[in-house]
C-alpha cells in the first residue's frame, strides 16, 4: 500500500512534456527584446524536472502559463469530447501561433510581478491550504504551503487553487478523500482527507489531516472492533 500511495503522490506533471517544447520553439522565434525579457523564466523552465514542489519557481511559472494555454483549448462539442484532454491539447498546439504562446508567457510574468512583486516566487509561497470556518480566505491568517497542482497537468492528487479575493491562491477543489485498500484474510486500508473529520473549528480534528494530505502521509483505517477500542478517544452509549 505504501508503494501505491507513493506512486499516487508522484508530482510529475506530464502535460508539460507536451506544452513546454512548444514554448521553447516559440521562444526561438521571438524578437530579440522579448527574448531578453523572458530569458531567465525560459531558462528556469528548461532546467525544471517537471515535478511540482513547494520550493519550485518553475512550478509557479508553469502553472500560470499552462492555465492560460489550456484556456485556448478548442470548445468541446459534447460532454464526452470534453474528457479527451490529450487530443484537445494536441489540436490546440497545431493551431495556436508561436506569437500567442510566447505572449501568454509574457502575460504570466507580468501578472505575477504585479500580484506578488516578482515573477521569481516559489510555488508554496502562493499556493496555500486554508480552511476558514466562515468561508472567507485571508492572506494574513495561518495557511499551509502546498506543492500539488490541478490534475489538468497530469497529477494525482489534485489540488486546484485560485485567488479568493486574495493575492495568494487557495485550494477549493480536487481530491477530498483518497483511500488505498488491500484485500486479504483481513482488510487493510489507509486513507486521508484534505482537512479533518470535524466541522467544528474548535476541534483538534478540524485540520489535523491537512499536512498529512499535503505530504502523502495516510492514516490507518480501523476496521475491526479491537482496533477501534484501542484508539478510542472516548466511549458512550447511544442516547447518552
Amino acid at each position: 500500500m505504501d508503494d501505491m500511495i507513493s506512486k499516487g503522490y508522484n508530482h510529475y506533471l506530464a502535460a508539460f512534456d507536451v506544452l513546454l517544447p512548444a514554448l521553447f520553439s516559440a521562444y526561438e522565434t521571438a524578437s530579440d527584446s522579448l527574448k531578453r525579457t523572458l530569458a531567465e523564466p525560459v531558462r528556469i523552465l528548461r532546467e525544471w524536472d517537471r515535478k511540482s514542489a513547494i520550493h519550485s519557481v518553475a512550478t509557479s511559472l508553469a502553472v500560470d502559463w499552462g492555465t492560460r494555454m489550456l484556456m485556448r483549448l478548442p470548445r468541446a462539442k459534447s460532454a464526452e469530447e470534453s474528457t479527451y484532454q490529450t487530443q484537445r491539447v494536441a489540436t490546440m498546439l497545431k493551431t495556436i501561433s508561436n506569437e500567442e504562446i510566447i505572449r501568454l508567457l509574457e502575460q504570466s510574468v507580468n501578472n505575477m510581478t504585479v500580484n506578488y512583486g516578482t515573477w521569481n516566487i516559489e510555488w508554496g509561497e502562493i499556493n496555500r491550504y486554508q480552511r476558514p470556518a466562515n468561508g472567507v480566505y485571508d492572506d494574513n491568517k495561518p495557511s499551509l504551503a502546498v506543492g500539488q497542482t490541478s490534475s489538468n497537468f497530469g497529477q494525482l492528487p489534485s489540488f486546484v487553487s485560485r485567488p479568493m479575493n486574495t493575492k495568494k491562491r487557495y485550494g477549493y477543489s480536487g481530491n477530498s478523500f483518497i483511500a488505498a485498500v488491500e484485500f486479504g484474510p483481513k482488510v487493510k486500508a489507509k486513507t486521508i482527507i484534505t482537512g479533518g473529520q470535524s466541522f467544528d473549528p474548535d476541534s483538534s480534528h478540524f485540520t489535523d489531516q491537512a499536512q498529512m494530505y499535503i505530504d502523502g502521509r495516510f492514516k490507518d483505517v480501523l476496521f475491526y472492533k479491537e482496533d477501534v477500542l484501542k484508539h478510542a478517544e472516548r466511549t458512550y452509549h447511544p442516547g447518552e
